[in-house]
């Protein structure tokens, strides 16, 4: 699991941690979406890691191709998520899934979040 207790915005490790959740594995809450833009190396496919997602425990699943960048696929539960793509002049930009349907797929417990990219 990832969170542990620290506070993101308060300590270095927790720093660190928030910078891991959302850069490297590229998951970050915002305002009106779930916006999802992961750089992982392609070594690293089949990568899974227990965390939280709005308050509940979800396991994020990774299948990575070669440029380990550039989500092609967002599923929830099983379920495929429609997105939109943010503009990005240097690589296919983050998957942006409306939080309305991210809170509608989401469980008390059990939640899997599988992305691809690549």
């Amino acid at each position: 699991a990832l969170d542990g207790g620290w506070r993101v915005y308060s300590s270095g490790a927790g720093i660190a941690l928030g910078l891991i959740v959302r850069r490297f594995l590229g998951v970050s809450p915002e305002a009106g979406a779930l916006r999802i833009d992961p750089v992982i190396p392609a070594a690293l496919d089949g990568l899974s890691v227990a965390t939280t997602l709005l308050d509940r425990p979800v396991e994020l699943r990774y299948r990575i191709k070669a440029c380990g960048s550039g989500v092609n696929q967002v599923t929830l539960n099983g379920t495929a998520l429609q997105f939109d793509c943010e503009a990005n002049p240097h690589r296919r930009g983050a998957a942006l899934v409306p939080m309305a349907t991210v809170l509608q797929q989401l469980r008390a417990d059990g939640n899997v979040l599988g992305i691809d990219i690549g």
